[in-house]
């Protein structure tokens, strides 16, 4: 299991540093384009990932207890990686090219292509955070949520960490 996860991780960096070199900007608001029942799916979180972008930096995707657990992050491209290479690197004839762009341009409003890059957040601007949906570390279409379902995470984790009985030369902090 532990490797699994090591294995992700290092797949989801990679993907996201290959974005970067294909010219790729951040994407903090790829991860509100998922709900907080795809995310409980397996299936899903699989097949599409746990946000739209491997440019966002996503929160890992834990199960409370009880829930199933599905992606913990990101394995696969999401649909607005798709989309924003298709527009930079689709080969076109040069009489077809401002209207293919203008094409594959308008899909923009499609829920599963936001974007909210570094600015959006407040990064390398005179503003913090001006856009309350594009944040890192967070998941899901429901902010509020999110946080609910974290600070339960806490709890069972604490409870846990509480119940673990101290064992004679552990260290007492349990680190």
């Amino acid at each position: 299991e532990a490797e699994a996860l090591a294995q992700a991780y290092v797949k989801d960096t990679i993907m996201h540093e290959v974005g970067h070199t294909l010219g790729l900007k951040h994407n903090f608001k790829a991860s509100t384009t998922v709900t907080q029942s795809q995310l409980r799916d397996k299936a899903f979180t699989e097949q599409y990932g746990i946000s739209s972008s491997v440019m966002d930096y996503n929160a890992y995707n834990l199960a409370l207890k009880g829930e199933p657990q599905a992606a913990i992050n990101n394995t696969t491209l999401g649909a607005y990686d798709y989309w924003a290479i298709e527009y930079a690197y689709k080969p076109i004839a040069a009489e077809q090219e401002a209207a293919e762009l203008a094409r594959i341009g308008a899909r923009s409003t499609d829920p599963l292509l936001a974007y909210g890059d570094d600015l959006d957040q407040g990064v390398g601007g005179p503003f913090d955070g001006f856009d309350p949906r594009t944040n890192q570390r967070d998941l899901g279409d429901d902010p509020l949520a999110y946080a609910k379902k974290r600070l339960k995470l806490s709890q069972e984790l604490w409870e846990r960490v509480q119940a673990r009985p101290a064992v004679v030369g552990e260290d007492p902090l349990r680190n």
